[in-house]
């Protein structure tokens, strides 16, 4: 560790003239984020996102193009709805939790944008960040995916894109209430890894906040709340699975010939689920912000229009 912060500093000094002269030709403002208040430009124009699950999308929402982020950690790959609207020239930075700061010096960023991810070295983290641009620390839990996009859009310069974001998705949640009408029961969204089975817990997960927007619930069965936003089963358990609809989230690693997919599908206790079922990519729909919030919209609002 103490020879890559070495290798740090030897790149900041060879830089510094050129960051330096950049960083005074351009206008700053001060916000305050989780750790301080910190400078950050009027409109940043080169902008790395450390944070490719919870950050990256909200980024993308507004309507920016990072030079540079790290790829998911929860999925291991990006959603198309952030795919399709990162620049193709965009540069991987590393694991979330390990990332290249030599790399990241190399791109002459403007901003950073951090999550207060649980790294083990989080202050640290941000300090070597901080030596290289100016870094914005954010809170990235799946519950406050709202004020992540506010926080965000605060940064940037960017927050009546983000409000309008924001009241986009609360006009979508009316109509799709009025589609549903009184068939807005319980819910449930097991998500199916490769070598087992969990559930969502309706009051830590991010799926769960778009779910209880339209107005559905667990069932008694399961666990609301924890320290995790998910519970492992047994499979002799699969029955508390079952709700009027179950969102099925599949991981890519579990489908195929002999996978968890098709084991699970198999089982008397998964065969006899009562609840109407929605099949989705958890590498789209487990994680998000207000792009995937809006696409779970879409899609519940066209089962239910269907049935």
């Amino acid at each position: 560790m103490k020879k890559r912060i070495a290798i740090i500093a030897l790149g900041l000094a060879a830089t510094l003239s050129a960051i330096g002269q950049q960083a005074i030709a351009q206008e700053t403002r001060p916000i305050k984020d989780l750790i301080g208040t910190v400078e950050v430009p009027v409109d940043p124009k080169r902008i790395v996102v450390s944070d490719g699950d919870f950050i990256l999308q909200p980024t993308v929402a507004l309507g920016l193009k990072p030079i540079g982020a790290s790829r998911p950690s929860g999925t291991g790959e990006y959603s198309s709805v952030v795919a399709e609207r990162i620049s193709p020239d965009m540069k991987y930075i590393g694991e979330q939790r390990n990332p290249s700061f030599e790399d990241i010096l190399a791109m002459e960023p403007d901003l950073i944008l951090m999550s207060n991810d649980d790294v083990p070295d989080q202050k640290g983290m941000y300090e070597r960040f901080s030596a290289i641009a100016p870094t914005v620390l954010i809170n990235r839990e799946q519950l406050v995916w709202k004020q992540t996009l506010r926080d965000i859009g605060a940064a940037t310069g960017r927050s009546a894109q983000a409000e309008e974001l924001l009241a986009r998705y609360e006009t979508r949640v009316k109509e799709v209430r009025a589609v549903i009408g009184e068939r807005a029961g319980t819910a449930s969204v097991p998500r199916i890894r490769p070598d087992h089975v969990r559930y969502m817990l309706q009051d830590k997960s991010f799926i769960w906040d778009v779910l209880k927007s339209l107005g559905f619930h667990a069932p008694e069965k399961q666990q609301k709340t924890g320290d995790v936003p998910f519970v492992r089963l047994n499979l002799e358990s699969i029955d508390v699975l079952d709700a009027d609809l179950i969102l099925v989230l599949e991981d890519p690693g579990a489908k195929g010939a002999g996978g968890m997919v098709e084991k699970v599908s198999e089982l008397p206790a998964y065969k006899a689920l009562s609840g109407n079922r929605l099949t989705l990519s958890t590498s789209e729909y487990l994680f998000g912000n207000v792009l995937t919030a809006l696409e779970l919209l879409d899609l519940i609002e066209a089962h239910y229009k269907k049935s």
